[in-house]
């Protein structure tokens, strides 16, 4: 039988409830601040400003002279193309007092993904080319031996860049570590990488993105591979904008499964999407492949399955949780 203490903690969190509930409809009800907006807007352009121009993409493209920065009105330059970037509370971006602890994403997060979104075109244009018949065990010494001979197959006069997967956390720790000449104690270090990728992590001959698409590694001899070209949208080199989420637009995430309900009904989880926004980055930036054969895909095997290997990322990888590409050309 239930106790009177019972009764009042049940009474106190039905009411709880409620007042969470009133307080999610004025969330959904009140338009964003279009002043929010426009300092979050301003703060995104001077970060990526600050830091474009020293990210590992722009720096390997660059140092073997395969970027290319086109005006904005050459008939030549890329189309826009855009990413929205969905699980920013909107809160964050409203004038009331009761939000005014919701934070949004941060600028650094949002040029991380940009950056991660160019790495996902160019694994995109590598497709499924594939040096090997069978997977290779991420586990042990097999991965690293292969990555040593396509070193010396390649023979690269300027940085490879490579790409990690999805779940190849482990992989990408030993190469850190070598990179940066990290000595561990023996009861947590990491097998040594052999020679020859040691030396060219530290000598900058080969730079590491990881956790990009489904669990493979790709290698690419960005000198021989292709061009990176960029050009302003407008007067900026990036358009960046903030959208509430309409009935209809939260019925079309959900239908088209770029966002899973989950445990929620179908009214639950477009309730849940409007107290979100969508930050919609807009760039032009593109790839031209002048040797698909300066890049290779290893698959790799994973020692566990991949949904384990998603839910692992999804909890050690910092995004906003979703991101969808649009090529408006």
């Amino acid at each position: 039988q239930e106790t009177e203490k019972e009764r009042i903690i049940g009474f106190i969190k039905a009411a709880e409830s409620a007042d969470e509930h009133r307080r999610q409809d004025r969330i959904i009800a009140t338009p964003i601040s279009e002043t929010h907006v426009s300092q979050y807007v301003q703060e995104v352009l001077r970060t990526y400003s600050q830091t474009e121009s020293s990210s590992d993409l722009t720096n390997v493209f660059g140092d073997a002279g395969q970027a290319q920065v086109l005006p904005a009105d050459d008939s030549d330059a890329p189309a826009e193309s855009s990413i929205r970037l969905r699980g920013a509370s909107k809160g964050a971006f409203m004038r009331t007092i009761e939000t005014y602890y919701e934070a949004h994403p941060s600028a650094t997060q949002v040029v991380e993904a940009i950056e991660a979104g160019r790495c996902q075109m160019m694994i995109n244009l590598i497709g499924d080319q594939v040096m090997l018949t069978e997977a290779i065990p991420i586990i042990g010494d097999e991965l690293l031996m292969e990555i040593s001979r396509v070193l010396a197959d390649l023979q690269p006069q300027s940085p490879l860049f490579l790409i990690t997967g999805h779940g190849t956390g482990d992989l990408w720790r030993r190469l850190h570590q070598a990179r940066l000449n990290i000595k561990l104690p023996p009861s947590i270090a990491l097998e040594q990488v052999p020679p020859d990728i040691e030396e060219a992590l530290r000598a900058g001959k080969m730079m590491v993105r990881r956790r990009i698409g489904e669990p493979a590694l790709y290698i690419i001899d960005v000198a021989r591979w292709g061009l990176l070209r960029r050009a302003d949208v407008g007067n900026d080199p990036l358009r960046v904008e903030v959208h509430a989420i309409s009935d209809e637009r939260a019925g079309e995430l959900l239908d088209t499964g770029r966002i899973a309900a989950g445990d929620l009904n179908r009214e639950e989880a477009i309730r849940e999407l409007q107290l979100q926004v969508e930050v919609e980055v807009t760039q032009r930036v593109d790839f031209v492949v002048e040797d698909r054969t300066a890049a290779v895909r290893i698959p790799l095997q994973l020692p566990i399955s991949q949904e384990e290997v998603m839910a692992q990322d999804r909890v050690e990888f910092d995004q906003f949780t979703t991101q969808e590409g649009r090529n408006d050309a």
